[in-house]
């Protein structure tokens, strides 16, 4: 099954083409006001890339946010247009949650290889047709059944006006699952676990002092690759049935929003 994935929750969109287990293309670029102008020729551009034709595509998957209200109406908005037009399937994935799967699924997280206080290696995993540690077929690393020592993900991506939004998520059976609900916090209310955890998400770029300030020398920080939600993984999950049912035809999709801080927001703005 051929699709095409995107997550424009935060500061970067990314984009990925699968066909089944295989990862066709990936690609990213920085979101911003320009965003809307871009989304088109870099959709274009990778489906070139993967050799796929937009007519070929069979179905579309879309990070859901929490993140950018600009951001997540726009990558919804070309999802829903590719793919109603041609009466196409549609996925959504919560985007904290793809971010820590994405780490989870790697190399550098079964082998604990990156920690903080030192310099940050390059993660030692690159998607392959191997299905990106998911467990197909035999030899992979999913396969193994080894426990991480480290099995916890907190990711943070900036909100609005010093804001954090916080997503705990613990490896189990061969995916992530959340460990506590997903919250909007103050920077300086930032409840850090108390347990060793790994950190990623796109707050280690446009807020890194302030997180880098909260990280624990018992902490790991993810390499850069693993900062942005991973696309091409979540245009995988959709290709090989692991999302389940996608939306109904009569559906309304919306991207994920915390109502309470939305509801802060307003309220304070």
């Amino acid at each position: 099954m051929k699709i095409l994935a995107l997550d424009s929750s935060g500061p970067v969109v990314t984009l990925g083409v699968a066909d089944g287990r295989n990862i066709l293309a990936e690609s990213q670029f920085a979101a911003g006001s320009k965003t809307v102008g871009l989304l088109t020729p870099e959709i274009e551009k990778i489906l070139a890339e993967a050799g796929i034709r937009a007519a070929e595509l069979e179905g579309f998957a879309v990070g859901a946010g929490p993140g950018s209200f600009t951001g997540l109406k726009v990558g919804f908005a070309a999802a829903m247009g590719l793919a109603f037009s041609g009466e196409k399937p549609i996925w959504t994935f919560p985007s904290l949650k793809l971010t820590a799967l994405g780490l989870a699924l790697s190399a550098e997280f079964k082998k604990g290889v990156s920690a903080a206080g030192v310099r940050e290696k390059q993660p030692a995993f690159r998607p392959d047709s191997g299905g990106m540690n998911l467990g197909f077929g035999t030899g992979s690393a999913a396969a193994t059944e080894e426990k991480p020592a480290m099995n916890k993900v907190l990711v943070l991506t900036g909100a609005k006006k010093g804001y954090f939004y916080r997503g705990m998520f613990v490896w189990a059976e061969n995916g992530v699952e959340e460990s506590e609900p997903l919250e909007a916090q103050r920077i300086e209310e930032l409840i850090w676990p108390e347990e060793p955890v790994w950190v990623s998400g796109s707050a280690l770029e446009t807020e890194r002092a302030e997180v880098m300030g909260r990280v624990r020398s018992e902490d790991r920080l993810a390499a850069k690759d693993f900062w942005h939600p991973p696309a091409g993984l979540l245009a995988q999950l959709a290709a090989t049935g692991k999302l389940g049912n996608p939306a109904g035809k009569d559906e309304a999709l919306e991207p994920f929003f915390l109502k309470s801080f939305e509801t802060k927001f307003k309220e304070t703005s």
